[in-house]
């Protein structure tokens, strides 16, 4: 009778521990945890101490902790070191994100996986060490470490998410081991195996850059908040990236004709950047391609180009005058709104007003709001003029002059 009752009481004691998304409190350690697989290990939640530093334990309640979940540590201000146990397997998204104040972590020989933004704004984090064990690297995994002095990519990772590195101000060069399958750096920049994507410029390597004849993407946030004047993009590139170059330092680049796609968000923020010059290659001028580029203040569009894209031109404050190539047929929303110096827009050729977006000038310099009320059967001589009067108006001076 009494190993009857033992019995039940353990198995009433499983039966609530793998209940399905259970949390476990560890009032020792102030960790929150839950069961995975079925009870065969243990996920770390939540940490809810205030400790500088921390141990995170190989067990909770005698079963392994492998994962460390989602946010477990995500804005633990006091946090200053870490222990991840070699129980451990995945670090997960976000799993010490705006830690500001770590500045020390060693992933063991266990570890696999690094999530998305797993120790992104841990702003004094100096140095990672990442193991030979690491397959995954997610993506802006290490994002505005702005201490982060020191990256070395063993031969184990396969995979390294778009910006892991990105914006990391005192990082001035990445490493990788010569056996690594996948990544490739030449000089501190981070390529693919071949050499023809550039995946991660470090954004503390400063002066002027020249992209290696081969190289065909700039990849995604690739120069992302880098202190850099000047980049040469050789004729083998075709694509530029998302974000490729958004809130850079950069005040010069050439965009040569071999170039066919530049993606959203390139060139966003790039506050020193004065002029660009699109080449006939390019067709479309995407979404925010060159928001907020605040001294950006002459721009020149080929015949090429078809669509201007929603916010492409968006608070770029210096920008006074612009020329609509005829082969534009649509402008996006914002497209040139808050433009606060612009005071003549030129279009070239037969104007098509129903694709344009009625607020594509919206709060730019002297034009006027509704951007739909200046086509000839609602403007008046005071507010346009025209070559030829009528709905096909050779060219158009919003400003009237």
């Amino acid at each position: 009778m009494k190993n009857r009752k033992i019995v039940l009481w353990i198995a009433l004691m499983i039966a609530v521990i793998v209940t399905a998304n259970a949390q476990q409190y560890d009032p020792e350690s102030d960790f929150k945890a839950e069961l995975m697989e079925g009870g065969k290990s243990v996920r770390i939640t939540a940490y809810r101490g205030e400790k500088w530093t921390v141990r995170i334990p190989p067990q909770i309640q005698g079963i392994p902790v492998t994962h460390i979940g989602k946010n477990a540590f995500n804005n633990c201000e006091s946090l200053t070191e870490v222990n991840i146990p070699d129980s451990v397997t995945n670090i997960e998204e976000r799993a010490f994100l705006d830690c500001v104040r770590l500045n020390s972590v060693i992933i063991p020989d266990s570890v696999t996986s690094i999530g998305n933004l797993a120790f992104g704004y841990c702003n004094s984090l100096k140095k990672v060490t990442i193991s030979n064990s690491v397959i995954s690297i997610g993506e802006l995994a290490f994002v505005r470490c702005l201490n982060l002095i020191s990256v070395i990519i063993p031969k184990s990772v396969t995979s390294i998410g778009e910006g892991a590195f990105a914006s990391c101000t005192s990082l001035t060069a990445i490493t990788v081991d010569n056996d690594n399958s996948e990544y490739n750096a030449v000089n501190g920049v981070l390529y693919n195996k071949d050499k023809n994507v550039l995946h991660t410029y470090p954004a503390g390597k400063k002066g002027n850059f020249t992209i290696p004849n081969g190289v065909i993407t700039i990849g995604k946030n690739a120069f992302y908040g880098c202190n850099i004047n000047s980049v040469t993009i050789p004729n083998s590139v075709t694509t530029i990236e998302e974000e490729a170059f958004a809130q850079s330092s950069l005040n010069r680049v050439n965009i040569p004709n071999s170039i066919t796609s530049i993606m959203r968000h390139a060139f966003y923020y790039c506050e020193k950047l004065t002029s660009i010059t699109i080449p006939n290659s390019v067709t479309s001028i995407e979404e925010s391609t060159f928001a907020d580029c605040t001294k950006l203040n002459s721009v020149t569009l080929p015949n090429s180009i078809t669509r201007i894209g929603d916010n492409a031109f968006n608070c770029c404050h210096s920008l006074n005058s612009i020329t609509i190539p005829n082969s534009v047929t649509n402008i996006g929303e914002y497209a040139f709104a808050n433009c606060s110096s612009l005071k003549s827009v030129t279009f070239q050729g037969t104007i098509n007003w129903g694709s344009f977006a009625d607020n594509a000038f919206n709060y730019s310099g002297n034009l006027r709001e509704n951007f739909y009320e200046l086509n000839p059967t609602k403007g008046t001589p005071s507010t346009y003029r025209t070559s030829n009067p009528g709905e096909n108006a050779k060219w158009w001076d919003i400003n009237g002059r």
